[in-house]
């Protein structure tokens, strides 16, 4: 009878854990297509998706012991920083805060970490992510100033170190046609240009607010002939240059109307080189041309409340840090504070072609 009455007991606590997580779980695809503009305007991107921890990728059961005994049996991401995706649709994100990067393996339908736990003591405090053109992952050390360079075999070929050349790594990029780095040091008030095994080409910059000087560069993107976009968070703008570093143009000041900044942490480059920046104070996403018009708008500010920590806004951030975007135009945002990453379309006419508005939603799973 104590037996029967131990079974029955366990099997309650299945149920209820069962449905409590079938009530709460993310929405993490859409059931409904999802674009911007919210206007009558031609719609440019689109929301694919939300995902914050290997439960929403994986499709076995988890084991009933684990569940009783409370063993750790999911990856969720904290504070997420860094984010970038190789040629096969693989996500790398990075969660500073706990010295961790892990990867979102969509075919595969798992998260786990890039590194096994002792290759990984070696990278103290992962921070900004790229891939170049054979899908080789590069993270930086943001305290050793370093960049490590990972196969697609998940082992670590190089390190970069940079110790001597920078103050500080921020969010870079890796020139793939160019083979090249492009390094923002934040502290130092330049960008450095590298050779992919770390030679110094040549730097731009210096602390000012004048043509080609800096105050906190903090991410770069580099656009199709090469020119390299700056996102400077204390001079509230973003910079030109041209693939040898000379100036192009500036535009943006702080503000929060259309083409403003509050505080800007990331920016990437689509295929047809409009400029994409986030800003973390105003919790949204501004497209620009080359030019510095502004084009559109994406995002707004939607927090996580305690009792709802598993409710995620589409479309809305909190805290949002880098972007990337990749060369089907697939654009991926780290929401630091919602926890999460969130990944969007921009509608260019081969998406369009292969999946019209007029059909249904398309899912990432």
């Amino acid at each position: 009878m104590k037996r029967v009455t131990t079974l029955l007991l366990i099997g309650a606590v299945m149920m209820v854990f069962i449905s409590s997580c079938a009530t709460t779980a993310p929405q993490v695809q859409p059931t409904r297509r999802y674009t911007w503009p919210r206007s009558s305007d031609e719609p440019r991107i689109e929301w694919l998706g939300i995902f914050a921890s290997d439960k929403q990728l994986r499709t076995a059961a988890p084991k009933v012991l684990s569940l009783l005994i409370g063993e750790e049996n999911s990856i969720k991401l904290e504070r997420p920083i860094g984010v970038t995706a190789n040629s096969k649709g693989t996500v790398f994100v990075s969660e500073h805060s706990r010295g961790r990067f892990v990867e979102f393996n969509f075919r595969e339908k798992d998260v786990r970490p890039v590194l096994d736990a002792d290759t990984a003591q070696s990278i103290a405090t992962p921070f900004a992510l790229s891939v170049d053109a054979e899908d080789n992952l590069y993270v930086s050390d943001d305290f050793k100033r370093k960049i490590h360079v990972i196969s697609p075999e998940r082992k670590i070929i190089k390190v970069i170190d940079l110790s001597a050349t920078v103050g500080g790594i921020g969010f870079f990029t890796v020139d793939k046609k160019r083979k090249r780095l492009v390094v923002p040091d934040f502290v130092l008030h330049k960008v450095v240009v590298l050779t992919l095994d770390g030679r110094l080409l040549f730097t731009i910059g210096g602390k000012g607010s004048g043509d080609g000087q800096m105050n906190r560069p903090n991410a770069v993107a580099v656009e199709k002939d090469g020119s390299i976009v700056v996102a400077e968070t204390f001079n509230a703008r973003v910079q030109r240059f041209t693939a040898d570093g000379a100036f192009i143009n500036k535009f943006g000041k702080r503000g929060d109307a259309e083409g403003e900044f509050g505080l800007i942490k990331g920016i990437a480059v689509d295929s047809e080189d409009h400029i994409y920046v986030t800003d973390a104070r105003l919790n949204r996403v501004t497209i620009f041309s080359k030019d510095g018009v502004g084009l559109m708008t994406f995002g707004d500010a939607y927090p996580q409340g305690s009792k709802s920590a598993t409710v995620l806004g589409i479309g809305g951030f909190n805290g949002l840090q880098s972007i990337y975007i990749d060369e089907e135009d697939r654009i991926y945002i780290s929401d630091q504070y919602n926890n999460s990453i969130q990944i969007f379309q921009y509608l260019n006419k081969d998406y369009l072609k292969m999946y019209p508005l007029s059909g249904p939603a398309r899912s990432l799973l």
